[in-house]
């Protein structure tokens, strides 16, 4: 949605301020913070989207002007409802994976 033409002047410079590292970086972290035995786990899981919340685009609409962020967001879920519509009682399933990493001292 940023790349389309109405919003992309919004986010011009726009790098994601959140990291989301995998199972080898989060080892690498671990033995240069001086910890050991790191398992690391990748838990995939679908969650179920009642709502859709401006918290979940805060990255994105700290950079558009208060007037147009509700619409941003409105275009953002509607464009993801079109591609992974609802199902059969009108839930919207959304995939993620959550990584559990336990170390040790």
């Amino acid at each position: 949605m940023s790349a389309e033409k109405r919003w992309k002047g919004y986010f011009v410079g726009f790098t994601y301020p959140w990291l989301f590292y995998g199972v080898e970086e989060y080892k690498e972290l671990i033995s240069r913070a001086g910890l050991a035995d790191s398992k690391g786990y990748g838990t995939r899981w679908k969650r179920i989207a009642e709502s859709v919340g401006a918290h979940s685009f805060l990255p994105y609409t700290a950079r558009l002007p208060e007037a147009l962020r509700d619409n941003f967001i409105k275009e953002v879920a509607s464009a993801y409802v079109r591609q992974q519509p609802p199902d059969e009682i009108g839930r919207i399933h959304v995939q993620m994976v959550r990584l559990e990493v336990e170390a040790t001292l």
